[in-house]
């Protein structure tokens, strides 16, 4: 039989799992499913055989809703009945039947043109504003490039701290990217870019995957709006300056290892979500928090016979990584861990305005927006806490709870410097994560209606106006750039005045001393010297 194209990237993973288990057979303008009858009252599989009236196990690998779907439509639709029993019955569709059986909504066509807008108008902004020389903490990262140039590069030096970060695995990158580039930075921002878009893909494809298993169509929208939240400008520090592959990995490792730690619960899956935890960590250092919480999370999803070794292993794993990490670490001018216990009101203002910042990145007024997904949140816990079907979502609420304690971890070093720090864009790469975290779960609680239609309506307006404001920032952050680049070009002498734009104060000889090497080396923006 001809493999037959759904209109559901779900609907289509539903279909070979059909087939694998021989449960779907056709010639060339028949299909015939048999469907396991399971009713709507047991959500999810489960082990052993039915007593009484109860239903036979249903069949691994298809989710549960899937059949119910199949048979909803065909009694709706009237195929031809083949067969039937109390545990199964058998369908004959046409093929043009059974392709409607999957809803419209999420027509791969469409919803991926939609989701791609918000990356191509991060594409283009990071085409026409980046700039080719090295800003603030990239100028650092040369004297790595000059020692592995001359052959002398350690791990000690890969794992040199910067500001409270171990980059050792952006740094790999950056270095393999300069060697094939001559040091465009321009490079690492399009790096960046991909690994974004790695990281929501994946993302949608579980969210996805989640509608499907609870049986919930979704607003044809949401994806879009979800991807317009990741690819937004208001992250214009994030996207114009390749530093921040600390925090496009750092985030990356831990959507990722979420969700495959929650997967199935093989050991190949626990090594991954490891693996993704120690890359993660030697990223961005709030990635140690992954930690803690996956701990939580393999407590609450893995098998009991798997508990007790696993958790063992993930503790040894987690406390090695932290280990490595805080070995001789220092903490910057101003860094106050124990200062997490104090001011306890003034700290609580501050993380909520944090997480009210994928929204409204104005200081205060991003307040409001922390309060309504800390509303939302409460919202989605209570009804899965009245339905009991909480266990399939706990990669989000991972996800969720890591940025929540991201933003108190982020609130130790730089709450002091005001509340403007708690919206600043940079952070909007790790803070977006909560709010599309969020948004996967909303279609599963009863909002529906006009609540519903403001709630989104109030998002799509907040990011639209962030784009713009966005590509305002960005535009005066390549601005500022952009006479260090032309003074590169030119051969001419950085004054202070040019450094200015793209170093801190203080620092000027240090970085004419950076950027006379790459002078001499012809990288960066003196690989284009006349």
């Amino acid at each position: 039989m001809k493999r037959h194209r759904l209109r559901l990237l779900t609907g289509c993973w539903a279909v070979s799992k059909y087939k694998e288990q021989g449960r779907i057979q056709g010639g060339e303008n028949e299909i015939v499913v048999e469907v396991a009858r399971t009713p709507p009252s047991m959500p999810y599989p489960r082990s052993g055989a039915g007593r009484g009236n109860a239903p036979a196990p249903h069949p691994p690998g298809v989710p549960v809703d899937v059949d119910h779907r199949v048979e909803s439509v065909a009694s709706r639709l009237d195929p031809g009945r083949l067969a039937e029993d109390s545990n199964a019955a058998v369908y004959r569709f046409t093929k043009e039947a059974w392709s409607n059986l999957i809803p419209k909504e999420y027509a791969p066509s469409r919803t991926l043109l939609a989701c791609l807008v918000p990356v191509a108008v991060v594409a283009i902004g990071i085409g026409l504003l980046g700039v080719n020389i090295p800003y603030v903490d990239q100028f650092g990262f040369i004297a790595l490039l000059a020692r592995m140039r001359t052959n002398v590069l350690t791990l000690s030096d890969l794992l040199a701290q910067n500001n409270e970060n171990r980059p050792l695995f952006p740094r790999i990158i950056w270095l393999g990217l300069a060697r094939l580039s001559h040091y465009d930075i321009r490079l690492e921002l399009w790096a960046n870019l991909a690994i974004a878009i790695g990281t929501f893909a994946f993302f949608a494809i579980h969210a996805i995957r989640t509608w499907t298993q609870f049986d919930v169509s979704a607003p044809s929208m949401l994806l879009p709006l979800m991807s317009f939240l990741v690819f937004n400008l208001a992250q214009w520090e994030s996207w114009l300056q390749g530093f921040q592959t600390v925090m496009f990995l750092g985030s990356a490792c831990v959507v990722v290892g979420f969700f495959v730690l929650t997967g199935k619960p093989t050991w190949g899956s626990f090594g991954w979500a490891v693996f993704a935890g120690g890359v993660g960590a030697f990223s961005t250092p709030n990635a140690l928090l992954y930690w803690p919480i996956g701990l939580v999370v393999l407590l609450v999803t893995v098998p009991s016979n798997l508990r007790l070794i696993r958790s063992v292993l993930w503790t040894a794993c987690g406390g090695a990584c932290v280990f490595l990490f805080m070995a001789g670490w220092k903490g910057t001018p101003g860094y106050s861990p124990g200062a997490i216990g104090t001011d306890v009101l003034s700290r609580a203002y501050w993380v909520t305005n944090f997480l009210g910042a994928p929204l409204m990145t104005v200081p205060d007024l991003a307040f409001p927006f922390g309060v309504l997904s800390v509303g939302v949140c409460l919202l989605t816990i209570g009804h899965l806490a009245r339905t009991r079907n909480w266990k399939p979502l706990v990669s989000y609420f991972a996800i969720a709870a890591f940025v929540v304690a991201s933003g108190f971890l982020v609130s130790m070093g730089r709450m002091r410097l005001g509340i403007v720090q708690a919206v600043a864009p940079r952070y909007l790469t790790i803070s977006v994560w909560y709010w599309v975290s969020l948004l996967t779960l909303v279609p599963l609680i009863p909002l529906r209606g006009v609540p519903q239609r403001v709630f989104y309506s109030l998002i799509c307006v907040c990011l639209l106006w962030h784009t713009v404001w966005g590509a305002l920032c960005a535009n005066a952050f390549h601005l500022r750039m952009l006479p260090a680049y032309e003074t590169a070009v030119s051969g001419g002498f950085m004054s202070d005045e040019v450094l200015e734009g793209v170093v801190r104060p203080g620092t000027y000889d240090e970085a004419r001393r950076y950027l006379q090497y790459l002078a001499d080396n012809k990288l960066s923006a003196y690989a284009v010297t006349p």
